[in-house]
C-alpha cells in the first residue's frame, strides 16, 4: 500500500512539473506580443505633415470567443503649410497569439499578421481597411527567416515581400518612404508599420517606419531613426494639449453629429488626402453641436477637424458607408 502511495505521489508531482511547465511556456510566449503597457511609436509624413503614430496596448477583450488586446491608435502632427497641430485617435485594433502566430481582427474576420513558424516561402492572405479603395486582401510571402539578440532575448525575424515578380500588392509590410523595411520581429513587429499598408493609392498609409517599443516590463526597442519617440515639430506652444470630442454615429451611413465639450471657433471636414471639402451641415447649439450630412458625397472615409477657441486643434476619422 506504501508503495502505491509512493507512485501516486510521483505521478502527480510529474503531472504537476508538466502543467507548471506548459503554464509558463504559454506564459512565455504570450509575453512575446502586446505584453502589459506594450507601446509602439511610429513615424508620420503625409503631404507637408510630419509627426508620429502611437499605438498603446489599453485593455483586453473577447472577440468570437478569443482573448485579444486591445490596441488603442493615436496620431500627432504638425501641418507646415497652415502652422497648425493635429492630434487624432484614428481608431482601434484587436489582436491575439495562439502558438507563435498573431493574428488581427478586420471585417469581421480574424487574420494571420505575423506567423513567427513560418519557413521561407510560406505565404498567408493579410486584410486591409474595408473602407479603402483598394482590394479587401492581398498576399504577403517569407522571403528569408532567422533570429537575432536584442535585451538579451534572442528573437525569431522574418523578411516578408508582396510576391514574386513585378507584382504591385494592394497591400504589403513597409513604410512610407522605406519600401524595405518589411523585417518582422517577435515581440517587436514590423519594423515598418505594424499594419499592412495600402499601396493601391498614393499617400494612404496610416503610419511609418517604426520609432521605438517599450512595456511595463522595462523592455525597450529604439530603431535610432529619431532621437525622441514622440518627437515632432510643434511650432507653436508645446504645452498646448488636444481636447476630445464624438463622432456618433461612425461609421455613418451619411447624417452624424459632431459634439464637442470645447467651443469651438472652426470646424471642417477633409478627405484622406488633406484636402478641403465643401459640405452642408447644421449648428443645433452654438459652438458645441454640429450635424453632418454627406449622404450625396461616395462611401469612404472622412476627416473631421476642429479647432477651439483657444486655438487647439483635434481630428477624427469618420467612415461613411
Amino acid at each position: 500500500m506504501r508503495v502505491n502511495l509512493a507512485e501516486k505521489s510521483a505521478r502527480l508531482k510529474r503531472l504537476l512539473l508538466l502543467f507548471t511547465g506548459t503554464l509558463l511556456l504559454f506564459s512565455a510566449e504570450g509575453q512575446n506580443w502586446a505584453a502589459p503597457g506594450a507601446t509602439w511609436y511610429y513615424s508620420f509624413m503625409n503631404f507637408g505633415m510630419d509627426g508620429y503614430v502611437k499605438i498603446t496596448k489599453t485593455a483586453d477583450t473577447v472577440i468570437n470567443g478569443k482573448n485579444c488586446d486591445v490596441l488603442l491608435k493615436e496620431r500627432w502632427w504638425h501641418d507646415y503649410p497652415n502652422s497648425i497641430n493635429y492630434y487624432a485617435v484614428i481608431g482601434k485594433d484587436y489582436t491575439y497569439t495562439d502558438s507563435g502566430v498573431v493574428y488581427y481582427y478586420r471585417q469581421g474576420l480574424f487574420f494571420v499578421l505575423y506567423d513567427f513558424n513560418a519557413l521561407v516561402g510560406d505565404s498567408w492572405v493579410v486584410a486591409g481597411w474595408s473602407s479603402s479603395p483598394c482590394s479587401m486582401q492581398d498576399t504577403t510571402y517569407v522571403d528569408s527567416v532567422g533570429a537575432t539578440v536584442i535585451n538579451s532575448d534572442t528573437l525569431k525575424w522574418m523578411w516578408l515581400r508582396p510576391s514574386s515578380g513585378n507584382y504591385n500588392p494592394d497591400w504589403q509590410f513597409s513604410a512610407t518612404g522605406f519600401p524595405s523595411a518589411g523585417k518582422i520581429i517577435e515581440k517587436i513587429g514590423c519594423t515598418g508599420y505594424m499594419f499592412p499598408e495600402p499601396y493601391c493609392v498614393t499617400d494612404l498609409s496610416e503610419g511609418g517606419i517604426l520609432r521605438c517599443y517599450t512595456d511595463s516590463s522595462g523592455w525597450t526597442y529604439q530603431s535610432g531613426v529619431v532621437s525622441q519617440c514622440d518627437y515632432y515639430y510643434t511650432g507653436i506652444n508645446e504645452t498646448e494639449q488636444p481636447f476630445f470630442f464624438s463622432v456618433i454615429p461612425n461609421p455613418s451611413s451619411g447624417t452624424f453629429t459632431v459634439t464637442s465639450a470645447q467651443k469651438i471657433s472652426s470646424i471642417g471636414l477633409l478627405n484622406m488626402l488633406g484636402e478641403e471639402m465643401t459640405v452642408p451641415y447644421t449648428v443645433t447649439e452654438p459652438d458645441s453641436v454640429t450635424k453632418f450630412d454627406l449622404s450625396a458625397f461616395p462611401k469612404g472615409v472622412y476627416l473631421v477637424r476642429l479647432i477651439s477657441v483657444e486655438g487647439a486643434c483635434s481630428i477624427k476619422k469618420i467612415i461613411i458607408q
